[in-house]
């Protein structure tokens, strides 16, 4: 008879996935240019961000068993980072891109444009596109972004 002991409180995707629960929907995701932060444009027109690298990575937390030489990984001893979150920036979902400096330019519904900071924070850009942002994209030489609002199509030089 094979009989297998039960798996440890929590199981795989507990020990190596990291979660958080939004306070809406997510509609978009960007990464950064720097590869540490997700923005997350939410239904509600806010954005979350959350922190990619992982203070408590599987591989720090295995271990290997000195009587049958069997790996596992540990649990956490933490919760991850806590996601950080901006209030309503647009009256439905933000167009994003990644910017150079780690941040993202966020694309509005009135046709604002958005510097957001990794840490959440928004600085409005001088430039207003004549109607909803849809989408955005940086140009991989990273001096110029493609927005799309309606029927036009702009190219802005980075600010």
């Amino acid at each position: 008879m094979n009989h297998q002991a039960p798996s440890p409180a929590g199981g795989l995707f507990d020990a190596i996935a990291r979660s958080w629960r939004l306070p809406s929907a997510a509609a978009r995701a960007c990464v950064s240019a720097d590869g540490r932060t997700v923005a997350l444009a939410r239904a509600d027109g806010a954005l979350s961000l959350l922190p990619l690298e992982d203070p408590e990575p599987a591989e720090s937390r295995l271990h290997i068993s000195a009587d049958d030489g069997r790996a596992t990984i540990r649990m956490r001893r933490h919760a991850p980072a806590p996601l950080i979150g901006t209030a309503p920036l647009s009256a439905a979902p933000l167009a994003l891109a990644a910017r150079g400096d780690g941040g993202f330019l966020a694309g509005c519904s009135d046709g604002s444009l958005l510097a957001v900071a990794a840490d959440g924070s928004a600085t409005p850009l001088a430039t207003t596109l004549p109607g909803a942002v849809a989408a955005l994209a940086r140009a991989p030489s990273g001096r110029m972004t493609a927005c799309a609002a309606g029927t036009d199509l702009f190219f802005l030089p980075d600010e």
